[in-house]
C-alpha cells in the first residue's frame, strides 16, 4: 500500500523537519518515566520498558507532526504513556506547543460509538502501524486473533531485507518489549 497517495502528509520542509527533530531530542520525558516506574504511583513498569515506550511515544509524536490530518492510533502501552504525559497538564500543554505548535488532543471515544466507529478505529490503527513501519522500521505482526481487544499481542515480524528489530542492542530486552505490546484499545 502506498501511503503517500492516501494519507495527507503535511507540507514540511527539510528545515522544518530538522527543527522538529531538534525539539523532539530536547523533549524531557524523565518526569513521566519516573511516575510510570514509581511503584507507589504508576503502573510499575520497569525502567527498560518505560524507556522503550518513551522511544515509541516520540515516534508516535513524530507521526502526529508528519500527518496532522489523520487520527493516529497508539498501541496500548504508547497510549498509557500518553495518558501519564497528559496528567502533567502544564508540561503537556507546553510540550505540545513547543514540539508541534499546537495542542494535541486525545479523543477517548474513538471506536466506542458503534460498529462503524469501531471499524474506523481498526483502519486507523492499521494506517498507524504502516506508518511506524515506513518511517521507523517498527514492524508488528498481524494480530493472533480477530475479535479480541484485551489479549492480542503484537510481536516483531519480518521486514525489509537485512532488517531485524532485534539488531539494535539487547535482543532479549527488545523481544520482551515487543511481546508485551498489546493491540490498541479504546481510550478510557
Amino acid at each position: 500500500m502506498n501511503l503517500q497517495s492516501i494519507l495527507p502528509k503535511a507540507n514540511i520542509s527539510n528545515a522544518d523537519l530538522d527543527a522538529f527533530q531538534g525539539r523532539l531530542n530536547q523533549l524531557n520525558l524523565e518526569p513521566i518515566i519516573y511516575k510510570i516506574t514509581n511503584h507507589h504511583q504508576g503502573p510499575k513498569w520497569t525502567l527498560v520498558k518505560a524507556d522503550e515506550v518513551a522511544r515509541l511515544y516520540k515516534q508516535f509524536l513524530t507521526l502526529c507532526f508528519l500527518y496532522p490530518g489523520i487520527g493516529n492510533v497508539p498501541t496500548q502501552d504508547i497510549d498509557t504513556f500518553w495518558h501519564y504525559h497528559i496528567l502533567d497538564t502544564a508540561k503537556y500543554q507546553d510540550d505540545c506547543q513547543n514540539l508541534l505548535g499546537r495542542f494535541l488532543h486525545h479523543f477517548p471515544y474513538f471506536g466506542l460509538r458503534g460498529a462503524e466507529d469501531e471499524q474506523a478505529l481498526v483502519v486507523a490503527f492499521e494506517q498507524t502501524r504502516a506508518l511506524f513501519a515506513e518511517h521507523f522500521g517498527v514492524l508488528f505482526s498481524e494480530d493472533k486473533c480477530e475479535d479480541c481487544r484485551d489479549d492480542c499481542v503484537s510481536i516483531p515480524c519480518g521486514g525489509p531485507p537485512n532488517y531485524s528489530p532485534l539488531s539494535q542492542g539487547d535482543g532479549d530486552r527488545q523481544l520482551q518489549f515487543f511481546l508485551d505490546q498489546s493491540r490498541p484499545q479504546p481510550v478510557r
